[in-house]
């Protein structure tokens, strides 16, 4: 996917807008339109994703999304108790309802199962995220599905220009930091007594974080020459 963010100069003021369009594999260029301004004078921004890895991952039919009903949510909210140690605060989940965290979900295709889900807190100011939780059912786990969550995490935040990512994860839950660490998260603090759930050992947290890319190349006329589907 490549995104561009047109600025046009008319009476010396700028003017944006909006337009992205998928690469396929073929190599063939499929367009969407979002803004069309009758001006010759034209100079884009090109934002191009240029750091996301994308691993090995199952080939489970799953679909992934952020709109949820009530009844999804308490399926999701009943899940905290089989798949976290700790115990979130009711605020916690009442932000989750009410959309102030980002959503992900995955469910199975066929029967809309949730699999696995993932709450992000995004701040858009300052183009930072942080993964406040990210799970996958018992059943599915070792199916690399936490990794094709977490490409999904990445993808969604790169496409917002979000640059910095963090996350807290228990000091002894070694398949999670492994996992994180392929996606070239690494570590920037130890915390002691972090939760509150058992011994010293299970208490302790890692604070990882990962720098999110996005290259920007200036050009002239570059729309126009591409298709002149844009402006006619």
């Amino acid at each position: 996917m490549i995104y561009f963010n047109e600025v046009i100069f008319k009476n010396n003021k700028e003017q944006h807008s909006d337009i992205s369009f998928n690469i396929e594999n073929s190599g063939k260029s499929k367009f969407s339109e979002i803004g069309r301004f009758p001006n010759n004078n034209r100079s884009a921004s090109l934002l191009m994703k240029t750091d996301l890895h994308y691993l090995e991952t199952s080939t489970a039919p799953i679909i992934f999304t952020s709109v949820f009903n009530l009844k999804t949510f308490q399926i999701i909210k009943n899940l905290f108790v089989s798949l976290f140690k700790i115990t979130y605060p009711e605020d916690f989940f009442i932000d989750v309802y009410n959309k102030k965290l980002h959503s992900i979900i995955g469910l199975i295709k066929e029967t809309k199962e949730v699999i696995c889900f993932a709450h992000i807190d995004i701040d858009k100011t300052n183009k930072k995220a942080k993964i406040l939780t990210l799970a996958v059912v018992k059943e599915y786990q070792n199916k690399k599905i936490g990794t094709r969550l977490m490409n999904k995490i990445l993808e969604e935040l790169t496409m917002i220009g979000i640059t910095d990512v963090s996350l807290i994860v228990q000091e002894v839950n070694d398949a999670a930091i492994k996992m994180y660490k392929k996606f070239e998260f690494t570590i920037e603090k130890v915390m002691d007594d972090y939760y509150s759930i058992g011994n010293k050992k299970d208490n302790r947290a890692l604070q990882m974080t990962r720098k999110m890319l996005i290259k920007k190349v200036w050009i002239v006329e570059i729309l126009k020459k591409i298709s002149g589907c844009f402006f006619k």
